[in-house]
């Protein structure tokens, strides 16, 4: 009898021991997830939104109306941790540049007729980037801190459209819309930085090749932009 009392004894410790083995097993498991995931973790994928503005210098015969000329993107963005200080990543972005030009005397772009409401020019890309990222706070904890972003991106415009309104003498408006341009280039690559506060940037790109052809004679747009960015997660 106290053999068999024994053998149960031992039967059951064995059974209690393979279940917390098991349990320390899918918790250890469950911890290496969580180590690879998060705003300051190996690998980190969110939205972004930003909002910018034309800031460089128009020239004689294209110029634009300050303020009014924007450029919107919506994105994705991907992180790769390497060290407490550096990562690097990748952005892919949809973007819309419209770019609103003076209706005034000696108006070359798209043509020299002056609109009595407005025209301008509408660029609609898919862009890809490639940056780097600088962090100023190592011990920061699983967030974003601050951090610096160096990067270049190339677009592509799958659509571009010179768009006029004028108005006629019955008071009738009349909206033109031009596609397909032989004087445009579809393709453009520029350099891009970011200042981050964690969700918040600061950010501004420049544009390193030009929008028209060669041969057009078009004088060039702005080239820099600047605005804020918003992470979304």
């Amino acid at each position: 009898m106290k053999q068999i009392t024994l053998f149960f004894g031992i039967l059951l410790l064995s059974i209690s021991a393979m279940s917390q083995t098991v349990l320390l097993s899918v918790d250890r498991s469950n911890q290496e997830k969580t180590s690879e995931r998060g705003p300051n973790q190996k690998k980190f994928t969110h939205a972004t939104l930003h909002f910018g503005m034309l800031a460089s210098k128009d020239k004689p015969g294209a110029e634009i109306i300050y303020g009014s000329s924007v450029n919107l993107s919506l994105g994705v963005r991907k992180k790769y941790k390497l060290t407490s200080v550096y990562s690097l990543g990748f952005d892919v972005e949809g973007q819309f540049t419209d770019f609103k030009l003076k209706q005034e005397k000696n108006k070359l772009l798209p043509d020299t007729i002056i609109n009595n409401i407005s025209g301008r020019m509408d660029y609609f890309s898919l862009a890809l980037g490639f940056y780097n990222r600088i962090n100023f706070d190592p011990y920061r904890g699983n967030f974003l801190g601050s951090f610096l972003d160096l990067g270049i991106m190339g677009n592509w415009y799958y659509s571009i459209k010179s768009i006029s309104k004028n108005k006629l003498t019955d008071g009738t408006t009349v909206k033109s819309i031009v596609t397909n341009l032989a004087y445009v280039i579809n393709f453009d690559a520029k350099v891009y930085a970011r200042i981050g506060f964690g969700h918040s940037s600061l950010f501004g790109s420049y544009r390193i090749t030009d929008l028209f052809k060669s041969d057009s004679q078009y004088p060039d747009l702005p080239r820099l932009i600047l605005g804020i960015e918003f992470a979304l997660f």
